[in-house]
């Protein structure tokens, strides 16, 4: 069985969901859905968006599900807990959270520029600190 009709049937399942309700959700043509869990008809772009809308999910999800786009690398397991860390600040932390990483991320290349130039001498570095709001 094609692997986005085996996705999309997981996915209505965990909802409860029938095919009409997808249709309903999607505001696609019943038949549509139809076809496409039929294996008749493969999705498209316009499909893609509005399951994706009706199912809540990033389009670049369902879209790489298709085969639309190609599959996306595998995160290392602290690329996904920093990513969820993220997440669970409100947006005012988040911003100094992304200053901070651009701040070290200028300090890393910097010191591999001086290494690349020949210059090895390390220079004193300060603590870094967060940057404070206030």
């Amino acid at each position: 069985m094609d692997s986005f009709i085996l996705w999309l049937e997981q996915e209505l399942d965990k909802r409860g969901w029938k095919q009409a309700d997808l249709a309903r959700a999607a505001n696609l043509d019943s038949a549509a859905i139809s076809m496409l869990l039929s294996g008749r008809r493969k999705p498209g772009d316009v499909t893609c968006n509005a399951i994706a809308r009706a199912l809540h999910l990033p389009p670049e999800t369902v879209f790489r599900i298709a085969g639309l786009l190609p599959p996306q690398p595998e995160k290392s397991s602290s690329s996904r807990l920093i990513e969820w860390l993220f997440d669970q600040l409100p947006p005012e932390e988040q911003e100094d959270a992304l200053a901070y990483l651009k701040m070290k991320q200028e300090r890393v290349a910097a010191k591999a520029a001086a290494k690349a130039a020949g210059r090895n001498d390390n220079p004193p570095t300060t603590p870094l600190k967060a940057p404070s709001r206030g």
